[in-house]
């Protein structure tokens, strides 16, 4: 582990089988936990990781939602870039100015955006960092478009990019969220290619998984599509897709274990 901690990820549940990536990596919530107990340094004066920080970077990082539930979980975000100025402004006042974070906001389009710049800009030598969130603009994927309106929507692109970032940036591990409609057969090509770049970067892959999250403690009924990417070469324990913490209250009681019914 090189003297470097994880911190274990929530999300949401239900398994979607796919066309690729289905591998498993298990361990035990005791060993992530040990893997993955979280330190951040406060006293940082820079944008560079702090040597025991879980370091993350948030691609496509919105008002951020992402960075937010990253920060929870003991992820020390030094990095993000985010193209629409209404929403980097949110994010600027939503994680640095309300919750501390001391994270370079990059307001430039990621298409044209060299990853080697922006870790030059993050002060992020490749392999340092632990983990990369994103999710890609969805529009493209979204249930709402028609028929096939959404296939040759240059948006979807952004999914290749974001990998190209994981390539250069070769961070321990890579999460990645969108909506379910990116499962639809119309656009499996776009899946299939970003899968394949994983695969043979050597980056285990888990899932797609669907995941609600009313079945974490959200009063909101918000499925998404999660993958998750594991360097190959560090053998980094995790636990994923994570437990349901809620169910549904037609739910068998038998099944519930003692969980709480949605909120």
């Amino acid at each position: 582990m090189h003297g470097r901690r994880g911190s274990e990820l929530q999300a949401q549940s239900l398994l979607l089988k796919s066309k690729k990536g289905t591998s498993w990596n298990r361990a035990s919530p005791t060993e992530a936990r040990t893997a993955y107990s979280a330190t951040r340094n406060p006293e940082a004066k820079s944008y560079g990781p702090s040597a025991d920080a879980v370091v993350g970077i948030d691609l496509f990082a919105g008002a951020g939602g992402f960075s937010l539930g990253a920060k929870q979980a003991g992820i020390d975000i030094i990095g993000a870039v985010e193209y629409n100025k209404h929403a980097a402004a949110t994010y600027r006042l939503n994680i640095r100015r309300r919750n501390g974070a001391k994270v370079r906001l990059l307001e430039k389009d990621i298409l044209k955006l060299d990853p080697n710049e922006a870790m030059s800009e993050w002060e992020l030598e490749p392999g340092r960092c632990d983990i990369i969130l994103g999710g890609p603009p969805c529009q493209g994927f979204s249930t709402h478009r028609l028929r096939d309106s959404g296939v040759d929507d240059p948006r979807n692109a952004l999914l290749a990019r974001y990998f190209d970032y994981v390539a250069a940036i070769r961070p321990r591990m890579f999460l990645v969220e969108n909506v379910p409609g990116l499962l639809w057969q119309r656009h499996a090509d776009y899946l299939d290619q970003f899968l394949d770049m994983a695969e043979a970067a050597d980056f285990e892959v888990i899932g797609p998984f669907v995941l609600n999250a009313c079945d974490y403690g959200v009063p909101q009924n918000r499925k998404r599509v999660f993958i998750l990417g594991i360097d190959r070469t560090r053998r980094t324990p995790v636990v994923w897709p994570p437990e349901p913490t809620h169910v549904s209250p037609t739910t068998d009681p038998e099944l519930r274990r003692n969980r709480p019914y949605w909120v």
